[in-house]
């Protein structure tokens, strides 16, 4: 995603560049979530299996790689009667899509024009499909990871299931080199970009269910999702902002993205004031369609979209832990509401009591 600035928001690259220091006010989850109870043996078995194809072996590398938690999203979204296999198979994947996300941001692929290429093998290697070039998966070892997963995780999924799971993951493809002109434009954009779409299918194979298409694309339904999504994307935007503007000089976050498009931000601090008011907005709007879904569900006696719409309520809070390193073990076992965000920027994600600073680099 490419931006279009104007020249009038010259002040605001000034005060981007000098910048130091931010701080997060608190965010509050409405929901309390806990987690699938392998969760443990879930997380050390998708570290070891993706480590495995990104070529960490030093236990040093593995400790920092496994403090993520990455695993962990898919634990939170199964309930604990579901299968530890299929929750495996989330773990996998959630590592998967964070591993692809990153490498098709390098700048080897990106400016290399070969971003296309790769993007057009996973969604051929996604459905099931062998028309790629065979040299990539050689080339890049995620592909192989692509090819050893994908089968099994199809085999789980009912054909609306499947179908959706492809439809949304070619939705993400397709967000790549686009240029955008305005902030909301950026936000349709990064809706589909941030790869949460394709879990909501996810979730059904979990929960060995098919949801038909007249549940999955109701209005009120697709607007959940919605709203869903965007709340994971400005989380992700907001705890990514440090390390990309610190280590990669990107600019396509909401952060940066506000600061330099909208007349009413002039400030980082502004840009993020704004988005933990929307985040909080996402919340509200995905907990108003969730609860027109419930009671459409209860009326028509619809229990596997009553069983669906339960386990999507820990969509949210359980995006944060995968987030943020620092996050206590605690809340794996006992679910929570809140936590205050007060960032300090010498690592992304290093969670302490007093205002985030950038150090010299």
């Amino acid at each position: 995603m490419e931006a279009i600035v104007s020249s009038s928001k010259i002040h605001v690259v000034e005060h981007l560049l000098s910048l130091k220091s931010y701080s997060l006010p608190q965010i509050l989850l409405a929901h309390p979530v806990k987690c699938h109870p392998d969760y443990t043996s879930i997380c050390k078995e998708s570290d070891e299996w993706i480590f495995s194809y990104l070529g960490v072996t030093s236990p040093e590398h593995k400790k920092r790689q496994a403090q993520w938690r990455v695993p962990s999203f898919a634990a939170f979204l199964t309930p604990p009667s579901s299968p530890k296999r299929r929750t495996l198979l989330g773990g996998k994947f959630t590592w998967l899509t964070t591993a692809l996300d990153d490498q098709l941001d390098e700048s080897k692929i990106s400016q290399g024009g070969r971003s296309s290429q790769y993007r057009d093998a996973i969604l051929s290697i996604f459905s099931g499909r062998s028309d790629y070039p065979a040299i990539l998966p050689a080339e890049v070892p995620l592909l192989r990871a692509c090819e050893e997963l994908m089968p099994e995780i199809r085999s789980f999924m009912l054909p609306p299931t499947l179908n959706r799971f492809l439809a949304y993951t070619k939705q993400w493809s397709q967000t790549f080199d686009v240029a955008y002109e305005s902030t909301q434009v950026f936000k349709e954009l990064r809706r589909d970009n941030v790869w949460i779409t394709p879990y909501f299918p996810m979730i059904e194979m979990f929960l060995g269910l098919g949801l038909g298409d007249d549940v999955a694309g109701s209005k009120d339904f697709l607007a959940a999702q919605d709203a869903i999504s965007d709340h994971a994307w400005m989380v992700n935007d907001l705890f990514s902002f440090a390390k990309e503007f610190r280590d990669e000089k990107k600019l396509s976050n909401i952060l940066s993205v506000s600061l330099l498009m909208d007349s009413c931000v002039h400030t980082i601090q502004d840009a993020i004031d704004l988005v933990c008011t929307e985040l909080q907005a996402k919340e509200e709007e995905f907990l108003y369609y969730h609860g027109i879904l419930v009671k459409r569900a209860q009326a028509g006696n619809n229990q596997d979209l009553l069983r669906y719409l339960e386990a999507i309520l820990a969509v949210i809070p359980g995006k944060f832990p995968s987030l943020h390193q620092s996050i206590t073990l605690l809340i794996l076992s006992e679910g929570w509401r809140s936590f205050h965000l007060l960032c300090r920027l010498e690592k992304m994600g290093v969670l302490a009591e007093k205002e985030g600073e950038i150090p010299e680099t």
